[in-house]
């Protein structure tokens, strides 16, 4: 079938069997739409043993409704048919007179480290057309969220309930404030802003994940001290996250001296390129730990030194770790 395919649309970059349904639906209504769609399998081998699937099919799922979902919380959609305007999953009517009306928007950091700030950027606009006087932005904290400050901006707190003003919106003007909070634990948390003018009022939400920073502990050995030239040892690493969080892009290297040279890695994926063994970025759970083993030969006379070296995105520099062996 793909084969197949490509023979009758060699441009194609893509490919496409249920949506057909909802194109032939709607052409002739003549009504705009978006197919959002994970791919699961590239149209061949999905039955064979060992392939999850079922599994590669729910991932798939999951990110295409996670690519509506934050769509939706981030944009305002009209439907041209009943004027009604959907913004951060609340409908409301959208009146086409001469009343007052405005939106609210909130964008920010979606992962943040525990005791750092998230500063999200808080936009109010006069989308009708007359003045909006004594505009309220009001604040809500969930479990687990700290406020820092509104720049510039004098603020009441009741608890997790921050409010602060905008004195006046002219039509068509917009103003956007800066709400920044941190968490001293890891978590995930929403806050939820609203913005009211008299009767009229806008919401919005932003998720955040609070991470902890990763703990990492290093080991590298040899199974002998000491090795002739033209024997064999054998180093077990060992490299264990012994913090809260995740850590991703995780980059490891064990780098040889000119006594010794790496002849076989056990680790997955793992290249070989004269002195140096590279394993390819990964992601280190918590509590967890990566083992793999390196067998390389003793070359010449002489002290080697083989040098771990781990780095991730959560940390300043890399993580060196030395294991020496002796050549005679």
């Amino acid at each position: 079938m793909v084969k197949e395919s490509k023979t009758r649309a060699e441009k194609a970059i893509g490919g496409e069997m249920e949506g057909v349904g909802i194109y032939h639906a709607v052409e002739l209504s003549k009504i705009d739409w978006i197919l959002v769609k994970g791919i699961s399998d590239w149209g061949y081998g999905k039955n064979r043993k060992g392939v999850d699937k079922e599994g590669d099919q729910r991932k798939a799922a999951e990110k295409a409704a996670l690519v509506v979902y934050e769509a939706l919380s981030i944009y305002n959609y009209t439907n041209p048919m009943t004027k009604t305007t959907q913004t951060s999953g609340r409908s409301r009517h959208k009146t086409i007179s001469n009343d007052a009306d405005l939106i609210i928007t909130m964008s920010g950091p979606d992962h943040r480290f525990i005791n750092y700030e998230a500063s999200y950027n808080i936009t109010v606009s006069n989308v009708g057309t007359t003045v909006l006087n004594n505009v309220v932005v009001t604040a809500n904290l969930s479990k687990g969220a700290q406020f820092v400050s509104v720049f510039g901006r004098p603020v009441t707190q009741n608890h997790s309930t921050v409010v602060w003003q905008i004195p006046s919106l002219q039509p068509g003007e917009s103003k956007t404030d800066t709400l920044s909070l941190t968490s001293p634990q890891p978590s995930t948390t929403v806050t939820t802003v609203k913005a009211t003018s008299g009767k009229i009022s806008d919401i919005a939400s932003a998720q955040i994940i609070w991470e902890g920073p990763p703990s990492v502990r290093t080991e590298i050995s040899g199974d002998v001290n000491s090795i002739r030239v033209g024997g064999m040892v054998t180093y077990a690493i060992h490299i264990t996250n012994q913090g809260a969080w995740r850590d991703i892009n995780t980059m490891v290297k064990v780098l040889f001296g000119d006594e010794m040279t790496p002849m076989e890695c056990d680790a997955a994926g793992a290249a070989i390129a004269g002195k140096v063994v590279t394993l390819p970025d990964g992601i280190l759970k918590p509590k967890s730990v990566m083992t793999f083993h390196i067998k390389a030969k003793a070359e010449q006379v002489g002290l080697n030194i083989t040098r771990l070296l781990f780095n991730s995105s959560f940390l300043p520099q890399s993580v060196v770790k030395d294991e020496m062996t002796s050549v005679y």
